[in-house]
C-alpha cells in the first residue's frame, strides 16, 4: 500500500463551466473524495468514524493553478497525507495532466470533530493516526488570509499613533510596510501612490439564504459549494478570467436553514469573500485571478 493515492479521471461535461473548464467547487470537491478514499485504504473508513459520531471537517485549503483542465481532458489526481500536528491531519494534493504538466498543487488541514458536541476529537484515544510522507512537491504551510478591509484598519491604527509625535511618524514609515500582501510578491507598497487597481472597489454585501440541495450529511453547506457561491457573484469569474490561486479559511458551520450574510471585496487581482451567520464569522475566501487572460484565450482551438 502507497502513501501517494492516485486516480486517473476524465472532465466530464457536469464538471466544466461555460467556459468548458473545471469549475472550482469540482476541484475541492475530487480533493475531499480521494482524500476519504486513501483513509479508507488506511483502514480508517466509516466504521472507525461516522459510525462513531466523529466527523470529518476541513479547516484550511490553498491551492495553486497553472491551469485548470478542460471538458474531455484526462487527468491524475494524487493525495498523500503529511506529518499530523496534534489534532490536524495535513493533506497534500497535485493534479497532472496526462502528458506530465502539473496543473495544480494544493493543500489541506483537516480535523475530526464529535458530530453532537461539535468540537474536535483527540485521534489517539480512537486509535486514529496516519504516517505522513515528504515528497518535496509539497506547498508550504497554508497562509493567513488579510482581507482588504483588515489591512484598511491596520493602516488606519499605525497612522493614528503616528500621530502622537513627528519623529515617531518618520521611524513608522521609514521602517514598515503597511498594506503589503505577501502573497501576492510584487505589488505596490506605498501608500500614496495613485494607483486605483490596488485600492480595489467598494465592498458588496448580499444575504444567501442555505439551500437544501448543497447541505451534506453533515447538516451543514458543503465547503465546496463556498465556491459556487462566491463565483455566483464574481464578475471576474463570470468572465472566464482564468483562477490562480484559491485559499479559504473555515471558521464555524454553516447549517440548513440558516442565512449567510457575504460580503465581496477586490483588490489587485483578487477577490475576498468573508461570510457571517449572526454574530458568528463563517469563512473566508481569497480568489486570485490572471488578470492578463480571458477565458475564451484559455480554451485549446
Amino acid at each position: 500500500m502507497s502513501n501517494i493515492y492516485e486516480e486517473h479521471l476524465r472532465v466530464t461535461v457536469d464538471e466544466t463551466n461555460m467556459y468548458r473548464v473545471m469549475r472550482t467547487s469540482t476541484v475541492f470537491e475530487l480533493m475531499q473524495q480521494i482524500s476519504i478514499r486513501q483513509m479508507e485504504e488506511f483502514g480508517i473508513g466509516r466504521d472507525k468514524t461516522l459510525d462513531k459520531g466523529l466527523l470529518w471537517v476541513i479547516l484550511r485549503q490553498w491551492a495553486v493553478i497553472e491551469r485548470l483542465p478542460e471538458y474531455d481532458e484526462q487527468v491524475t489526481l494524487r493525495s498523500w497525507p503529511g506529518d499530523m500536528m496534534h489534532v490536524i491531519f495535513p493533506r497534500h494534493y497535485e493534479m497532472v495532466s496526462a502528458q506530465g504538466e502539473t496543473l495544480l498543487r494544493a493543500q489541506a488541514l483537516w480535523m475530526l470533530i464529535d458530530q453532537n458536541t461539535r468540537r474536535h476529537i483527540f485521534p489517539d484515544e480512537y486509535g486514529i493516526g496516519v504516517q505522513g510522507l515528504v515528497t518535496g512537491r509539497e506547498l508550504p504551510p497554508i497562509p493567513s488570509i488579510v482581507t482588504p478591509g483588515v489591512k484598511a484598519d491596520k493602516i488606519s491604527e499605525t497612522s493614528g499613533a503616528a500621530e502622537k509625535t513627528e519623529q515617531n511618524r518618520e521611524r513608522k514609515l521609514s521602517s514598515s510596510e503597511p498594506g503589503r500582501d505577501l502573497n501576492r510578491p510584487g505589488d505596490k507598497t506605498d501608500l500614496n501612490e495613485d494607483d486605483t487597481d490596488r485600492k480595489g472597489e467598494s465592498p458588496k454585501e448580499f444575504d444567501i439564504p442555505i439551500p437544501y440541495s448543497m447541505v451534506d450529511l453533515n447538516g451543514h453547506l458543503n465547503n465546496t459549494h463556498y465556491f459556487d457561491l462566491a463565483e455566483d457573484h464574481s464578475a471576474r469569474a463570470q468572465s472566464g478570467i482564468p483562477l490562480k490561486e484559491v485559499q479559504i479559511e473555515y471558521l464555524s458551520e454553516a447549517k440548513y436553514g440558516s442565512t449567510l450574510h457575504m460580503k465581496l471585496e477586490t483588490e489587485g487581482q483578487a477577490d475576498y469573500f468573508t461570510a457571517t451567520i449572526g454574530e458568528k464569522n463563517c469563512f473566508r475566501l481569497k480568489m486570485t485571478y490572471d488578470e492578463f487572460m480571458t477565458g475564451r484565450e484559455t480554451n485549446r482551438k
